[in-house]
């Protein structure tokens, strides 16, 4: 698996990070943001708003995380 997408939830944060897979994550709820703020801090991956999704923003995310551009 090259990248994955998730909610941002506790469970698939801590679980790329031990498998060593990018992410990017579309937060939907407020604890959420506290666990992508560890995502981003190791550089691992891209935070997306679910309030703002677009086909640019999608595209952006996936070519940002799969050619390694944290």
């Amino acid at each position: 698996m090259r990248l994955f997408i998730t909610h941002g939830g506790l469970l698939s944060t801590q679980e790329v990070i031990h498998r060593g897979v990018p992410l990017v994550g579309i937060l939907m709820f407020r604890d959420q943001r506290g666990n992508m703020a560890g995502i981003l801090s190791l550089g691992i991956g891209k935070e997306m708003d679910y309030e703002n999704i677009t086909t640019k923003s999608v595209t952006w995310a996936l070519n940002a995380v799969l050619n390694n551009e944290m």
